[in-house]
């Protein structure tokens, strides 16, 4: 797939190394992975239906996922949004 989305124009931004797929506890599932040259990420996955759901109710939501995660004892940064591996992205390689 690589070889063929070369070929036909793309080029490789970043490669991530995952190194927990999945990994689960008490119905909470979160996924780590190492951004080379830009650091540490983690994701906490959350399968309910957000379709109906107001902007204010989705950052409530995202706001108790953080609670939980630092009540886990794990030591992360402020900036909780799932855009931040893509923003992480564009500013290292200068993209629009």
């Amino acid at each position: 797939m690589k070889a063929l989305l070369e070929k036909i124009g793309f080029r490789e931004l970043i490669r991530k190394h995952s190194y927990f797929n999945n990994y689960t506890k008490n119905n909470i599932t979160l996924n780590l992975e190492e951004v080379k040259d830009i650091g540490l990420l983690i994701e906490y996955e959350n399968e309910n239906d957000f379709t109906n759901k107001s902007d204010e109710e989705i950052i409530h939501i995202k706001e108790q996922m953080y609670d939980t995660i630092k009540q886990l004892g794990i030591n992360v940064g402020k900036s909780y949004d799932i855009k931040k591996a893509y923003n992480l992205i564009i500013k290292k390689y200068h993209l629009p």
